[in-house]
């Protein structure tokens, strides 16, 4: 019976578990998370932690599990309930942006594309969030990128003929316009690209129809001599269509070599992440990004993350994979 008490008097193990984050989401916040005298605080791979209230907060935490009443007692002490804010910092997370421009020429045009973002300093990011007093959520930063590209645009006098002509190096002059600001914060942006709509054509003048047609009934009298030869051209040009016709032609020859149809199965490590269309998918193994490859689904330009990397890079550029299939 003394056991029996024991047991259901004494104080139980609650987990504040990590999310597991969606491919475009930056961080993600656990609202008031009731504590225990024996919580543990799990963060996944990839991931940092960080537990908060109005007046304080405890340090950041890395990939690992934590038993918060030895690290945080006098946090825990004091709060019933806390804040706890995951940040993913690998890898990199991929956005869309859309922004409207009024630009220094009357014109108005609406920006669109993606960008890829990571957290380079995670303790910088969570003071400036914490600080801000905002709301902490990925669409918050995607404000911070969007505010900042319209400042930015706005702040140079760019025209839409501009962002035409020199599509490629605006895209590199965000990047490093906004990366001379988001650094402050944390963050840097590895990638973006600009869709720009494009130009409207001038309208074609249309002229007004013409009202005597008569000249279109008008026959032309042909020459006796021009039409009988044409008439023996004709002949020769039908004797050789069925010469050709009775001449066989050679088989094609069909290549026995083809890439499976199904990606291979293999435990080997998943380490990479591609794009497509836009969208971040991964991770995948070498030997299944092969196979993509040989199926033409990766290009040599296509953009590819490796674990370890500090940026993303076109597929090309990783020596291990062979390129004979394209």
């Amino acid at each position: 019976m003394i056991k029996f008490f024991k047991k259901l008097f004494s104080p139980t193990s609650d987990v504040i578990n990590y999310p597991t984050f969606q491919e475009d989401e930056l961080c993600r916040l656990l609202e008031k998370v009731p504590l225990s005298p024996a919580i543990k605080l799990l963060v996944g791979a990839g991931q940092v932690a960080v537990v908060f209230n109005a007046s304080e907060r405890s340090k950041l935490y890395p990939t690992g599990e934590y038993n918060l009443n030895e690290r945080e007692k006098a946090f825990l002490s004091k709060n019933h309930h806390a804040h706890v804010l995951y940040l993913k910092t690998s890898p990199p997370t991929s956005r869309r942006w859309a922004i409207d421009l009024s630009f220094s020429d009357d014109n108005a045009i609406r920006l669109t594309g993606r960008y890829t973002i990571a957290i380079d300093n995670a303790k910088v990011l969570t003071d400036h969030l914490l600080q801000a007093n905002t709301n902490i959520a990925t669409s918050t930063l995607d404000q911070w990128v969007h505010t900042i590209l319209q400042e930015i645009v706005q702040s140079q006098h760019i025209t839409v003929d501009d962002i035409h002509q020199h599509h490629q190096r605006f895209e590199q002059f965000l990047i490093d316009a906004i990366n001379s600001i988001i650094a402050d914060r944390g963050l840097s942006l590895r990638f973006l690209t600009v869709l720009v709509p494009k130009k409207k054509e001038p309208s074609k003048l249309t002229l007004p129809e013409r009202q005597d047609k008569s000249y279109f009934s008008k026959t032309k009298i042909n020459d006796p001599a021009t039409t009988s030869d044409s008439n023996k051209h004709k002949q020769t040009d039908i004797a050789l269509e069925e010469k050709k016709s009775k001449t066989k032609q050679p088989v094609p020859i069909i290549s026995t070599q083809t890439t499976p149809s199904t990606p291979p199965v293999d435990d080997s490590p998943k380490l990479f992440y591609r794009v497509k269309n836009g969208v971040q998918i991964g991770p995948i193994s070498a030997k299944q990004l092969q196979w993509l490859i040989d199926k033409h689904e990766v290009k040599r330009r296509d953009l590819i993350w490796k674990k370890g990397t500090p940026a993303w890079q076109h597929a090309e550029s990783f020596e291990q994979f062979d390129w004979t299939n394209q």
